[in-house]
């Protein structure tokens, strides 16, 4: 394991005071971003609307997007109202799809699946009590429930040589809910039979109680993939336990998906479809740009480029930081440009937290637009959705 980077590079403890055929592989010939067994939806509940957590508010603490770990961290929901997310509770719930129950559903882009597995584990509750909210015969993925309900997954997968950067790192992320009071382990295991092994940090249940968190772990490319005829090959074992050295294991937590990525979970992301850029009533001649977040609260910064219109992939630095951190920001065009119609691309940063570039949106092809030569921070991930 010698230069292995294993740091992990959050666990997110933000304490809150397509369905297919059951078995299929994908085949993308866009550059690599992530393969993902299961997917983001809030552990099937979506956005959570109308449900309540355990102290009787939205599960949706911010009301943005699906449940997820993003700061400031949703929950997953109290379904009986008692002030507790536990089993026998009331609480167990199972929203997985045919082909995530069949364990086979796989999302991404820029690979070939050749046997990835392990949705099976996502989107309902491992939960000691899952056979008396549903009772047998049923689709629990390692029965019976009443054992240790520790997750695993497998991804088998291949990625051509011109879809990915042999030289960029790769993380492994997983988003999770209500691992409780005790805490429990991360095994990431690789191909040439070595693994790193990570705790996951108890919450505290008087004041978390189904807390929904994330964690991302950093590997060298070497680590996950290896050289085969045309590309390259992908390989990850994944095993969540709970409880460590404890026989019954943790009696309720959740899983809602596990990826291998060109991101951590808290990467910078993207800015949507809408920036503005309108003339200044103050300074003739500059331009004001306004644009909404990135689809990631974990970006803290942005930064602008210019292009010349026509040559798309021409963009320069016309600013590194949003000023004020308004979401708006006043610049003079540069004159590197004079005489051209200009572009302008909004870039999120997470400067402080990681130091990475995001997004700088999609071609029409739905490949990601190429990042700047000279870019404000040389190191990119892109994350979301």
């Amino acid at each position: 394991m010698s230069g292995r980077r294993a740091a992990i590079i959050t666990c997110l403890l933000f304490t809150a005071i397509a369905v297919g055929l059951c078995s299929f592989s994908i085949v993308d010939a866009a550059v690599f971003q992530r393969i993902r067994i299961g997917d983001r939806d809030g552990f099937g509940f979506g956005t959570g609307e109308g449900l309540l957590n355990f102290q009787g508010d939205p599960v949706n603490v911010d009301g943005v997007g699906v449940l997820s770990e993003e700061p400031p961290g949703d929950f997953l929901p109290d379904l009986n109202q008692d002030g507790l997310v536990q089993h026998f509770q009331g609480d167990d719930f199972d929203n997985r799809s045919v082909a995530e129950i069949a364990g086979d559903f796989i999302e991404g882009s820029g690979f070939s699946d050749t046997g990835s597995v392990g949705a099976q584990f996502t989107d309902l509750s491992l939960s000691q009590s899952y056979d008396t909210t549903f009772p047998p015969p049923n689709d629990f993925p390692d029965p019976p429930p009443t054992n240790r309900n520790d997750a695993h997954f497998e991804f088998r997968f291949f990625v051509e040589t011109s879809n990915i950067d042999s030289g960029q790192p790769i993380f492994f992320n997983i988003v999770f809910g209500d691992i409780g009071a005790i805490s429990g382990e991360l095994t990431v295991s690789f191909a040439d039979g070595s693994g790193v092994t990570v705790t996951i940090d108890p919450i505290n249940p008087s004041i978390e109680d189904g807390l929904i968190r994330g964690a991302a772990l950093e590997f060298d490319f070497a680590d996950i993939f290896t050289s085969v005829a045309g590309g390259w090959e992908g390989y990850a074992d994944v095993d969540v336990v709970t409880r460590p050295g404890i026989a019954g294991g943790d009696p309720f937590y959740a899983l809602d998906f596990v990826e291998l990525s060109q991101a951590p979970l808290n990467g910078p992301g993207l800015v949507p479809a809408t920036l503005i850029v309108s003339k200044s009533s103050t300074f003739p001649g500059d331009l004001v740009l306004s644009w909404d977040p990135s689809c990631n609260g974990a970006a803290d910064d942005y930064a602008i480029y210019e292009g010349e219109i026509g040559n798309w992939y021409s963009h320069i630095i016309a600013d590194c930081s949003d000023d004020g951190a308004d979401l708006t920001e006043e610049i003079a065009p540069s004159v590197v440009l004079d005489g051209s119609d200009r572009y302008y691309v909004v870039v999120p940063l997470t400067s402080t937290n990681s130091g990475l570039e995001g997004s700088y949106g999609t071609q029409s092809t739905g490949d990601e637009r190429p990042f700047a030569v000279a870019p404000c921070i040389d190191a990119h991930a892109i994350g979301c959705p």
